[in-house]
């Protein structure tokens, strides 16, 4: 039974992981349309983790950049703690790649192994699989808390793909997690009788 779990985790597994390098190099977390604005000339700004692109003259830039003034402004998630806090969230998605692609090895390499060795590497699993979901989760997180607080991002913006597959991502981390576990805990290892 346990080999059908695990197979059934490493194919999740598998569409989040996709779902985290595609949010990783997505420039797509934050969009700006002006046609939301009210604005008649159709103009629209795609914010990723590492760069921003522009509608208008299908150029893409550093994001944030200092240079361009990504960084100044002031009160709550605005000026040097806006750079900040993008870069935690992108260094947030970054590990959580590599995390990832721990996991998914760990996953695979514990469905070709002995049912003695699935049943007692399931906690491990746990573990990676949770890890996975808390560092996207906290990247979401950092990503969330600067749409709605930064001066960056005003009327029109609205959170783009990149943001709501790592959601995705995250879901199916905590789905695998809790199939994993209801599956080990509430099916014991069967003893045979031994008869002397």
């Amino acid at each position: 039974m346990l080999v059908r779990i695990y197979g059934l985790l490493a194919i999740l597994f598998t569409v989040s992981l996709v779902f985290s390098f595609y949010s990783l190099f997505t420039v797509d977390w934050v969009r700006y349309s002006s046609s939301k604005v009210g604005i008649p000339l159709p103009m629209s700004i795609r914010y990723g983790l590492f760069q921003k692109c522009f509608s208008w003259n299908d150029h893409c830039v550093p994001f944030p950049d200092p240079a361009a003034g990504d960084c100044d402004g002031s009160g709550e998630g605005g000026g040097a703690q806006f750079c900040d806090l993008w870069r935690v969230a992108r260094i947030g998605i970054m590990l959580a790649a590599v995390h990832g692609l721990t996991t998914f090895t760990a996953l695979v390499s514990t469905l070709f192994s002995s049912s003695f060795l699935q049943r007692k590497r399931w906690t491990m699993n746990t573990v990676f699989l949770s890890g996975h979901a808390l560092l996207l989760t906290v990247s979401l997180g950092l990503v969330a808390h600067l749409f709605n607080v930064s001066s960056q991002f005003g009327a029109g913006t609205d959170l783009g793909p990149g943001f709501m597959v790592a959601l995705v991502a995250v879901i199916l981390d905590v789905f695998a997690t809790v199939i994993l576990a209801t599956a080990v805990l509430a099916h014991p290892p069967e003893y045979q009788v031994i008869a002397y």
